[in-house]
């Protein structure tokens, strides 16, 4: 390795045999090189360091962030939920209470007496009904024994079991309007009404 600077001492004489490794000459102002390549050395050694903690720290720095990022998330998700439960829940008392007030209206239309003149429709409507039941009867018993798969025998079995369920509801109605609903339909309508108020509690609970 070459290193320049003024020679200070010679260190052998002319003709002097030297040996490999032997040094030859000292330069002027060796102790300051000596220092300067030792403080550079330690400045070096110093960065590295440095460099060292930095990464440390910026590699800790970005574990936190990604936990702190996974806190956040699971924060919000939560909220989220929180929210989404509470809307079913309110959306549920709101049915149960739309329950509720549908089976007392249906109870106390069974349990009261309407205007005379809705009770009279109410009767014109029975007759007219039974009217078309009475024909659909009718027309359907000469064909009562034939095959299922007549199509004649088809259509006027549905005619009738038409007619009857028109003849069924127009009676309910009838006696519905006059607060003489039969037991079963009033049995059936307390019991959706016990049924719809312990549902709106469970809701409310909830």
């Amino acid at each position: 390795m070459t290193t320049p600077g003024v020679v200070e001492e010679v260190l052998v004489s002319e003709d002097e045999f030297v040996n490999p490794g032997q040094v030859l000459v000292r330069l002027e102002g060796k102790e300051q090189f000596q220092a300067a390549l030792s403080a550079a050395q330690l400045e070096l050694a110093s960065a590295q360091l440095t460099l060292n903690d930095l990464n440390e720290n910026t590699a800790l720095l970005a574990a936190q962030a990604l936990q702190d990022l996974e806190i956040s998330q699971n924060t919000l998700e939560d909220l989220l939920d929180s929210d989404m439960q509470e809307a079913n829940a309110l959306q549920a008392i709101a049915d149960a209470e739309k329950a509720v007030d549908s089976t007392e209206r249906r109870l106390r239309i069974l349990g009261s007496t309407a205007d005379q003149a809705d009770i009279d429709a109410a009767k014109a409507q029975v007759i007219l009904a039974e009217d078309v039941l009475d024909k659909a009867n009718d027309d359907f018993e000469p064909y009562a024994n034939k095959r299922e798969s007549n199509l004649v025998r088809a259509n006027l079995l549905a005619r009738q079991a038409s007619a009857q369920q028109a003849y069924d509801a127009a009676v309910r109605r009838l006696n519905a309007l006059m607060g003489t609903g039969n037991e079963i339909d009033i049995a059936v309508a307390e019991a959706d009404l016990t049924s719809a108020r312990a549902q709106l509690l469970d809701a409310q609970r909830e």
